[in-house]
């Protein structure tokens, strides 16, 4: 029930964004037909690529609190080694910096060596099978959503309160959903570390998305589990909605690349 009311609070935060970026989008285009300014304070459309990468790499350094990023693996070109420095956190203020990722990182090396750079340098970073779309956010005062998959050439800087505060609302909805990433011996994974960090995928979920990797049908694993088929059948249900996937053969996929299986 905790997964299926978390999986619609998504879906609503999801509408809520796509039906606030299009009122404020034809907020601005009637005032740009207008001639007038005022939804700049609001929202801003930027088209030239070096303002959005200064953005990219500078709003971080304006953060006083909370900085927090959603992270897809797309990118303008093949990326390398050279985009996986750490990043640079404020010195004067104690900032909380938060990422999510989507599972394909784990697909990469030099996914990993980002994924690696951050944590080592002080982020707090999650996992999820996929997201939507990037996202950068600082504080209660801006947020930077790139309007294109790799956010390159178009983006949107809102200053909305309103609108931020549904983008707050949507990270910590995935936050709460992401399994925590560690870097051990120089090997980046993602697995459940303790009870506090939240139950993503308990020790009984594992044994059994182990048994249906390997092919076991429904009856075969609750005879091997000890347990009712029932029971079985309850449990894959919350496993595909954990790992946000239809089929099994998804599940064993998306597991392997969260870690949660060998």
């Amino acid at each position: 029930m905790f997964l299926l009311a978390t999986e619609r609070k998504l879906s609503r935060q999801q509408s809520r964004v796509r039906a606030s970026f299009q009122q404020l989008s034809d907020i601005q285009n009637q005032r740009a037909r207008d001639g007038g300014d005022a939804t700049d304070q609001l929202v801003r459309i930027i088209t030239d690529p070096r303002e959005i990468a200064g953005l990219a790499t500078g709003l971080m350094s304006l953060a006083q609190q909370d900085f927090m990023v959603l992270d897809t693996y797309t990118f303008p070109c093949v990326p390398t080694e050279s985009v996986a420095a750490p990043p640079i956190f404020p010195s004067q203020h104690q900032v909380r910096c938060r990422a999510v990722y989507e599972a394909e990182y784990f697909d990469h090396p030099v996914g990993q060596a980002i994924l690696a750079t951050g944590v080592i340098a002080g982020e707090e970073a999650r996992v999820v099978p996929r997201l939507p779309l990037k996202l950068k956010i600082v504080d209660d005062t801006a947020a930077l959503v790139p309007l294109t998959d790799t956010g390159v050439s178009t983006a949107m800087l809102v200053r909305s309160p309103t609108l931020i505060r549904v983008l707050r609302n949507y990270f910590e909805l995935l936050w709460e959903r992401a399994t925590p990433i560690q870097v051990t011996a120089g090997r980046t994974s993602a697995r459940q570390v303790s009870e506090t960090a939240g139950p993503v995928i308990s020790q009984r979920q594992v044994r059994i998305l182990r048994l249906m990797v390997l092919g076991l049908k429904d009856e075969a694993i609750a005879r091997r589990t000890d347990a009712s088929l029932r029971t079985v059948r309850r449990e894959i249900s919350a496993i595909m909605d954990i790992l946000m996937v239809s089929t099994r053969f998804a599940a064993g996929a998306a597991a392997r690349r969260l870690g949660l299986i060998e």
